[in-house]
């Protein structure tokens, strides 16, 4: 089963759009942006077709030309084969006309329906009084909406005779009776496993149509089978929403499911770029829901706009879940940027995807994927986590940081780009285009900097960062790599263009006005007659360090290489050609580099990374790979997450103000920024960030023109095999405990729920201080779902209970794992997982998932900790995610003071880094609810550090997404806040950070 769950966090609108394709809408508000996504390349996401672009500031990338869109396959890491070809890849069902069917007269039959005499279900044996639904939702102004009404074919239905390529070719079709998507259909229509054949959808000016127009509330569509149907249009500008039964799914109430439904179809425009275009359904762009199980498209969709999808064109909304269980595209899919065989286009907060494939054909010159087309603001829930068998996490960043200087946008801008690098905590971070003047006042805790040499004023510097507390510099230092021979010899010379390798063609010499006499010097301020006083060749420069990990030795050397425009005065074939010269030069200089750190550091092991200011299969990337070597972790990591681009150039936001990027702005996006690793090294998991940082920062939606890409890296060449989860026996197992030992790895739930009761067992005495206990496996206390969990109740295996004064004070390390199926029901105050925690206990890297918690009557409630009630405690919690699936709830009577992760904190102090919040905390008629702390008394110290989430708090009243109740002496929150839903039932008192 090829199944994954992805949580969309709204905090940083982000996705590119590209020239030719018009804004999307997302949560009622233009969005210019393309991505943020992750998504999981193991379940088939192609790399697609990379537009070649930019990407450095200066280097004109306004003009939106694409210069040869390089397709470089749909590579397929899941097993979803796309199987190439034009058409249609897989056969459709039958498609002959059904016999002894029912054919439309050309007039719509609405007498069955009396709206003095309304009944509960109705059966339909016509063409003409199936038509006769929309006819009577028209003709009411959307007054009849077919609420709780079950509507069931009893016939197969003809509306137009013949294939679809007749009624395509046909000036004498019937067409099908439109209904405006503000009148939704709220009914259920059973199609009972009969046909409609031959609809005709010519859309006219109004371009959001499909066979039911829109459908909301709790509409469903099941049992039907639509063939030889075509949805034509629009004929106006700017209309444009088209799916085969449905345009767009309507409402933030919205519960829509539509199941065991086969669509053969041709949905087209007629002439205007259309957006949003899906075999089955348009858009949902509501906070709604949408379920599609069981649905196959076959046919074909296809627009010169964006976001087509063989079963949804796209979900635009961060509050919306979209389901997609057992589904199949079979049909070719095309548009001009966001084609997915699923889906186009996706910016949802939760999007399940099971057991779901393409076997038809996609096609875009940008954005394409197997699966899906793009996706925004995306964050897996296990993306910031950090397995146990990752011995080295890096990280590149181009930040163009002289943008804004130091303008206060700018100065946030930095904030937020500290926040993206403090999320991942990587071991490296190579950064690019970090500027003296930025570099002056950005610092980052935790990590010493190997700086290059001054550079002039407004050239950008190629920075190592790395963390003192995990890695050793050995040696590092820096190079020009630029075509000026009055700082270095390394790059592209005169003498390499006149001959050898390198050789320009007589015509391309005279270009660039290059003879016999022209020097290295003369190369750096090389023009054509197209680009003016412009300089084609821009400074650039390498960095390289080397740093012990462990007992093994890495390389690590941070590229900027020369970049190519889009402008098309200045790429012309001539001035690419030199522009690849030199970064095939640069490259060279790496590689000698390296050999001779390679000669002090014979054993070590190499990581290239930075902006190549190349794609995927250019010559620039085949030549580490093919010339030296190297493997890219962007195509052999056994995970991968994110789009297949890093360079987007929507984040130049006029003045950083709330001005969307210009269409020149918005032109292009593409991979251009990788990681290659040396054959000693396996790469675990490659992920292309974004939306990370948790900022209010103006409608920014990207903090660079980049996007990072963060490697997890193993040392070792193959993978270490997955562990099956442990299930819980219902019997602790504390055998594992030895007095005396410091360091255990814990590889069974049995063991794991040992350590409390260790703890109740001692009456406290062991406590855990100065222990470290690690996860070796996922572990899963109750099986089954949320769902199933909350419905079982006390029937589920419960944890050891432990009494609050009984402190944890060690060590938990989950290394990345899960903790799944916890259900703790209380009417005692600080129950948790941990229970009461002390001393300076740590608790970080995992996910709790699946898991059910109920606080009655008393109150200080929480998931992870109940309580810490010492004035020395120093706690803290650290990348721990409660995803999705977690509810914590209130039981038969109210319960105040409860936050997601702590209940209480008494005295002392807590530290709470790179959480995430994505469950729910329902106290309706309860005080003092948050999503993280549920009250910090006077004279503690409490700190968030970059810790968000797309979660839902509901309270009686004080309400927040952080802290409520917090009297702490000292509070600080770094670039942490709560997007989801913050609800008070009553009262007024909620707050984004702190009520006091």
């Amino acid at each position: 089963m090829k199944k994954f769950s992805i949580i969309l966090i709204s905090l940083l609108l982000s996705a590119s759009v590209l020239t030719s394709c018009t804004k999307p809408t997302i949560d009622g508000v233009i969005d210019t942006s393309n991505d943020q996504s992750v998504v999981d390349t193991d379940n088939g996401v192609s790399n697609g077709t990379e537009n070649l672009g930019g990407g450095d500031n200066g280097e004109n990338n306004n003009s939106g030309e694409n210069n040869g869109n390089e397709n470089n396959g749909n590579e397929n890491n899941g097993g979803n084969e796309n199987n190439g070809g034009d058409g249609e890849v897989t056969p459709p069902p039958a498609l002959d006309e059904p016999e002894e069917a029912s054919v439309y007269s050309g007039t719509p039959d609405t007498s069955w329906y009396n709206k003095n005499d309304v009944k509960s279900e109705y059966i339909l044996t016509t063409a003409d009084e199936v038509m006769g639904i929309n006819q009577l939702r028209k003709d009411s102004e959307g007054a009849i909406t077919f609420e709780g009404i079950s509507i069931k074919l009893g016939a197969d239905v003809v509306f137009n005779k013949g294939t679809m390529e007749d009624i395509l070719s046909s000036d004498d079709n019937k067409t099908w009776v439109m209904v405006s998507s503000a009148y939704p259909f709220l009914g259920s229509f059973d199609g009972q496993g009969h046909t409609i054949s031959g609809a005709y959808l010519k859309l006219g000016s109004s371009g959001v149509q499909g066979l039911f127009g829109s459908l909301g509330k709790n509409a469903e569509i099941k049992n039907l089978n639509v063939i030889n149907t075509v949805v034509s249009g629009p004929t106006a500008e700017d209309k444009n929403t088209l799916g085969t039964l449905a345009s767009k799914i309507s409402g933030d109430d919205a519960n829509v499911t539509i199941s065991n439904v086969t669509v053969h179809s041709t949905v087209k425009e007629a002439g205007y770029k259309t957006t949003w275009v899906g075999g089955i359904v348009g858009i949902i762009s509501d906070a709604g829901t949408l379920t599609m199980k069981n649905c196959n498209f076959y046919g074909s969709v296809t627009t010169s706009g964006r976001s087509a999808g063989g079963i949804l064109g796209a979900a635009l909304n961060t509050k919306a879940t979209v389901n997609i269980l057992n589904c199949e595209n079979h049909g070719a899919i095309t548009a001009n940027c966001d084609a997915g065989g699923l889906i186009g286009t996706s910016a949802v907060k939760i999007l399940n995807v099971e057991s779901s494939e393409n076997f038809g054909t996609v096609k875009a010159p940008t954005c394409q994927g197997d699966l899906f087309g793009y996706q925004s603001n995306a964050i897996d829930v296990r993306n910031g986590l950090r397995s146990e068998d990752t011995d080295l996490r890096v990280m590149s960043f181009n930040l163009q940081s002289n943008f804004d200087g130091f303008s206060e946008a700018g100065t946030n801008r930095m904030k937020a780009v500290k926040q993206e690098i403090y999320f991942y905590s990587p071991d490296i971070v190579a950064v690019q285009e970090d500027y003296s003047a930025v570099l002056e006042k950005f610092s980052l805790d935790g990590y010493s900097r190997i700086a290059p040499g001054t550079l002039s004023s407004g050239t950008s510097n190629c920075s190592i960062f790395y963390k003192t507390s995990s890695v050793t510099k050995k040696t590092g230092g820096s190079k020009y790599v630029t075509s000026d021979g009055t700082k270095n010899t390394v790059a592209l010379t005169a003498q390499d263009v006149r001959t050898g390798n390198y050789k320009l063609t007589a015509a391309e010499l005279a270009e660039f006005k290059i003879t016999s006499s022209t020097t290295n010097k003369d190369m750096r301020n090389l023009t054509t007659s197209a680009s003016g006083t412009t300089k084609i060749l821009g400074p650039k420069m390498i960095t390289w360090g080397v740093f012990g990990v462990g007992n093994k030795d890495v390389i690590v050397v941070n590229v900027h290489l020369q970049h190519r425009s889009q402008n098309a005065a200045y790429s012309t074939p001539a001035v690419q050609k030199l522009r690849l010269m030199e970064r095939l030069k640069q490259l060279y200089y790496v590689n000698e580099q390296v050999k001779t750190l390679k000669k002090t550091y014979t054993n070590a092991e190499v990581v290239i990374l930075g902006d190549f200011n190349d794609l995927v299969g250019s010559q620039t990337y085949l030549e580490l790979k093919e010339q030296y070597g190297y493997s890219s972790a962007h195509e052999t990591a056994a995970e991968r997450y994110g789009v297949s681009a890093t360079w987007n150039n929507a984040f130049k936001v006029a003045n950083q103000g709330n001005s969307y990027p210009s269409v020149a702005d918005r032109s292009s996006n593409s991979m251009l920024d990788f990681c290659f690793i040396s054959s000693g090294l396996k790469a675990l998991k490659f992920r292309v960030g974004a939306g990370a940082a948790a900022i209010s920062y103006q409608n920014l939606r990207y903090t660079s023109d980049h996007l990072p890409i963060i490697t997890d890296i193993h040392f070792g060449t193959t993978v270490p095999a997955a562990k099956a989860p442990s299930v819980y026996s219902g019997t602790p197992d504390t055998s594992w405990y030895k007095e005396g030992t410091k360091s255990y790895t814990l590889t069974t739930a049995d063991q794991f729920v040992g350590i409390n009761q260790l703890r109740q067992d001692s009456n406290g005495s062991i406590t855990f201080d100065g222990v470290t206990i690690k996860l070796g496996v996922d572990i899963i206390i109750n099986e089954g779902t949320l769902e199933s969990i909350k419905l079982k109740g006390d029937g589920n295996k419960k944890l050891t209970m432990v009494d609050s004064a009984y402190e944890f004070k060690g060590i938990f390390d989950g290394q990345g794992h899960s903790i799944s199926g916890v259900y703790i029901s209380s009417s005692y105050s600080y129950k948790a997982i941990f229970g009461g925690v002390g001393g300076s206990a740590q608790i970080k890297n995992f996910i709790l998932e699946n898991s059910y918690f109920v606080a009655s009557a008393k109150s200080y409630f929480g998931t992870i900790i109940g309580r810490i009630n010492n004035t020395s405690a120093n706690v803290s919690l650290t990348d721990i995610t409660l995803a999705e699936s977690v509810l914590v709830e209130q039981g038969a009577t109210p319960a105040n003071n409860v936050g997601g992760f702590v209940g209480a904190l008494q005295k002392g102090k807590l530290t709470i880094s790179n959480c995430h919040f994505n469950g729910t905390v329902n106290f309706p008629d309860s005080e003092h609810i948050a999503g993280f702390v549920g009250q910090s008394a006077g004279g503690t110290t409490i700190v968030f550090n970059n810790c968000h989430g797309s979660g839902e708090v509901i309270a009686k009243d004080y309400v927040t997404g952080l802290s409520v109740y917090t009297d702490s002496t000292t509070k600080k929150n770094n670039g942490s806040c709560l997007t989801g839903t913050i609800k008070c039932v009553s009262g007024s008192n909620k707050n984004a950070s702190y009520i006091k």
